[in-house]
């Protein structure tokens, strides 16, 4: 393995050199160890061969040297003029014999090489994913810490979300409430005090009138609006009894004045009033109650049902 890193030359070209890393020089001398042995092995072998040609053609007088009185086989002290064939064999086993011992301490010296160099190599790559797990192990602790960084802002952001929230029903609770204060005003204003404006009256004599008659009306001014309008429903409720009653047992109307558009007008109010209620909290749709804003409505509609017996 070798890493490569751009380079100029005195004449201004870009080139790129190469530089082997620790892997790539221990591979290099790894082979050049192996070529080192082979050559000593074939060496070895070229030797071996070479002392038995030399024998062989002497036994052969090959170069004469049989007249010139000279035998390599007196030499080396090998009687080879007095071996047999079974000799002749044992002689070359026993030259086989070395050359595989030398070509097995060869193979057996480049295996160990390729060996140690396999063994390298797998220390390089066992190191090289022990960095990529480490690297891995960075990687997922920095996106945990990610993650909890994003699942804070998330809180944060749900947190901040319920307070607008908040705000915006506590701001649309208020204008609900206002709305509702307002009405309770117009609604109080439209209530007949001491008034005859809408009347019934009967064959004998007897009159009936849709009007709050308080006992102390000093005191009214002083009283809020949701007070007054609890017991104005319950002192119109009175006289509207008797309306009811009255129509039951078939009563003749002889005279009546046409508030139609005084009790539509009470009863859209109401209408206002129980829509904008849903909006405001617990506690104000208590002092809503107080109102008594159902006996209202039942009020107007005993007054609106008289005028439809005509």
């Amino acid at each position: 393995m070798c890493r490569s890193f751009p380079s100029t030359t005195q004449d201004g070209k870009s080139i790129e050199t190469y530089e082997l890393n620790d892997d790539g020089i221990t591979m290099q001398k790894i082979e050049e160890k192996r070529l080192t042995t082979m050559k000593y092995g074939v060496l070895a072998t070229g030797t071996v061969v070479f002392l038995v040609l030399i024998l062989v053609l002497s036994k052969i007088n090959f170069w004469g040297f049989a007249s010139s009185g000279f035998n390599v086989a007196d030499l080396v002290g090998l009687p080879l003029s007095e071996l047999k064939l079974n000799e002749w064999g044992d002689f070359l086993a026993g030259v086989g014999g070395t050359l595989a011992l030398v070509w097995l301490i060869v193979s057996t010296r480049i295996q160990n090489d390729e060996l140690v160099a396999q063994r390298k190599e797998l220390e390089s790559q066992n190191a090289e994913l022990e960095n990529q797990t480490r690297a891995l192990l960075e990687v997922g602790q920095a996106m945990s810490a990610q993650k909890m960084a994003m699942d804070q802002q998330v809180a944060v952001l749900r947190d901040q979300s319920k307070i607008l929230s908040r705000g915006l029903t506590n701001a649309e609770e208020d204008r609900a409430w206002h709305d509702i204060e307002q009405l309770l005003g117009a609604f109080r204003e439209a209530v007949p005090i001491y008034d005859d404006f809408i009347y019934w009256e009967f064959e004998v004599g007897e009159k009936i009138c849709f009007s709050y008659n308080p006992t102390q009306d000093d005191e009214l001014g002083k009283l809020g609006d949701q007070i007054f309008l609890g017991r104005a429903a319950g002192g119109v409720r009175v006289p509207m009894e008797k309306l009811k009653s009255k129509l039951e047992e078939g009563a003749k109307i002889v005279r009546k004045c046409s508030g139609l558009s005084k009790l539509s007008r009470l009863l859209e109010l109401i209408d206002h009033i129980d829509a904008l209620t849903i909006k405001v909290p617990r506690h104000r749709k208590d002092l809503i109650d107080t109102c008594r804003l159902s006996l209202w409505r039942e009020n107007i509609r005993i007054a609106l049902k008289s005028y439809e017996k005509g």
